[in-house]
């Protein structure tokens, strides 16, 4: 048996004949990733000059559909989120550059960013009908529906819960409900969004208070529902009472990528 790849369709040859085993996405088209919560997924640290201004490993393959240029442009840091700040960077790169092997043909990455720092499902953010919720969706509905090809999305990624923590205990009881909540109407309203679509969650830092509350609701949401994976991040390194440092940044990065492949 002999086993090509003819315009990246399996073809398997048995006694001279060939059949086709399996259909993979188009030659030529993006791989979506949506990129949803508040500002760990932004990222706030500073740019390490050399590191994580260097694209030479995504050059001409990650792009990204600004949420507020509403154009694709190659990502950069700080990528284009509703509230990103200049001179700063995210663990998009790394999680890039992760994911790179399993781009075929043509095709690209394109992120579709959506986070915005300090929100919640408690502020009224993120709840189905909220305008940021609303706003998000409009935006990788746009990505999806770009021309040049087939575009697929290919996993959410999700870092959400700190501010909820901060709002008292009512907030981080309604937590599991309120995510859930968010999810179900995902699964109804954005484009190629499936109950096989990897949904990735990350913990919040464990010294925030009820951060046990909603790190539990986090890996109960995950084991709850088949595509939903949980990444554990607590062993990582803040620079203020918030956010990431850069090199932590970076292993989230990794790790978020690691999830979405199911290599965790």
């Amino acid at each position: 048996m002999i086993t090509l790849r003819d315009n990246l369709k399996v073809k398997v040859f048995r006694n001279g004949q060939g059949s086709y085993i399996s259909d993979p996405p188009g030659r030529y088209g993006r791989d979506v990733y949506w990129k949803i919560g508040q500002s760990n997924q932004i990222g706030r640290a500073a740019i390490r000059a050399g590191i994580d201004d260097n694209y030479t490993a995504v050059a001409g393959k990650v792009f990204q559909y600004g949420y507020n240029s509403q154009t694709v442009s190659p990502a950069t840091n700080p990528l284009d989120h509703v509230n990103e700040n200049p001179g700063q960077m995210g663990m998009w790169l790394e999680e890039a550059k992760a994911l790179l092997p399993t781009v075929v043909g043509e095709r690209t990455i394109l992120f579709a960013p959506c986070a915005q720092g300090g929100t919640s499902f408690s502020g009224n953010n993120w709840n189905p009908g909220n305008t940021l919720n609303n706003n998000a969706k409009a935006r990788v509905n746009a990505a999806m529906a770009l021309p040049g090809g087939q575009n697929r999305l290919v996993a959410v990624t999700c870092l959400l819960g700190e501010s909820d923590s901060d709002a008292g205990v009512t907030a981080a009881n309604l937590f599991r409900t309120r995510i859930q909540a968010m999810y179900d109407n995902f699964l109804t309203t954005v484009t190629g969004m499936t109950a096989t679509t990897p949904f990735v969650v990350g913990t919040i830092k464990p010294d925030k208070p009820r951060a046990s509350i909603i790190n539990a609701a986090l890996l109960d949401f995950a084991n709850s529902n088949a595509a939903v994976r949980f990444v554990d991040l607590t062993d990582l390194s803040w620079f203020d009472s918030d956010h990431y440092d850069a090199p932590s940044l970076a292993i989230a990065g990794k790790r978020y990528a690691q999830a979405i492949m199911g290599t965790t």
